[in-house]
């Protein structure tokens, strides 16, 4: 089986497939350029959601608290334009979680949009 499919690539580059292929898809896919970046912090009432939109308001963030949708709680939504970098999501995920700790919060995670 991999001999056919070396032969197979083989036979894909001869007929300059492969080159036309690197024409048409020039840069490489994936989460290169800043997106919006939503995360979701949970904290039991409104004052402390207002001290965590207080500390993400310095640190660059748009943020809304408002009355959670399907829990006795209350929703931080926070959001902020970066490219969703590993290094840059670890970075995010231990700002929301020591603030979820120190408020008796629970940080739900975030969600973004791909961009190329």
């Amino acid at each position: 089986m991999r001999a056919e499919a070396s032969s197979n690539a083989k036979a894909l580059r001869r007929r300059g497939w492969i080159k036309r292929r690197c024409a048409i898809w020039p840069k490489p896919v994936g989460p290169l350029l800043p997106t919006e970046i939503i995360n979701y912090l949970y904290v039991p009432d409104e004052a402390r959601g207002r001290r965590a939109a207080s500390e993400l308001l310095e640190a660059g963030y748009r943020v809304e608290v408002r009355p959670a949708a399907t829990r006795p709680s209350w929703l931080t939504l926070a959001k902020i334009d970066m490219v969703p970098r590993s290094d840059n999501i670890t970075m995010i995920r231990q700002r929301f979680e020591a603030l979820a700790s120190q408020l008796g919060g629970e940080y739900d995670g975030w969600e973004a949009a791909v961009t190329n």
